[in-house]
């Protein structure tokens, strides 16, 4: 038994932002990612990492600085504990990072990439929208807060 050749797709365009399309009437929620997605932010999450791990006494290495973006804290908790011999609880891990986070937030400020204001503002007004992050609840709500988006997601 063979499969069947794919037939054109009839009808209105997947188009998100058009009036009373098939999208609006299937879609019902929009997810974001924090990091990477809304802000600019891996980078600093690799410097946070290394400032933390100075904190006690310890370096980085670019295999660690690397690993932190797209992973867990709970990941990234386990691999210093696990490579620096740490004997400290992920929530204390995690309170650090977001008093480093926040020090680079004041020096440096937050970016938001390309669209992430408008495009969360925009859809607002038919979806419902959260946020989505391997980031602390702390981080996410500084970033939001630093790029004036953070009354879209209360």
């Amino acid at each position: 038994m063979g499969f069947a050749e794919p037939r054109p797709l009839s009808g209105p365009r997947l188009t998100p932002w058009a009036e009373g399309d098939y999208a609006s009437s299937m879609l019902r929620a929009v997810f974001y990612d924090l990091d990477g997605t809304l802000v600019d932010s891996e980078a600093d999450n690799c410097d946070v990492i290394s400032r933390v791990l100075a904190g006690l006494g310890k370096t980085a290495s670019a295999e660690e600085r690397r690993f932190v973006v797209g992973h867990s804290w709970n990941e990234v908790h386990a691999l210093l504990c696990r490579n620096h011999a740490l004997a400290i609880a992920p929530s204390e891990l995690i309170s650090l990072a977001v008093a480093e986070r926040s020090a680079l937030a004041r020096d440096r400020g937050v970016r938001a990439l390309p669209g992430a204001r408008e495009v969360p503002r925009r859809l607002s007004v038919r979806f419902s929208q959260t946020v989505v992050s391997g980031s602390s609840r702390e981080e996410v709500a500084m970033s939001l807060v630093a790029i004036g988006i953070d009354d879209l997601f209360p």
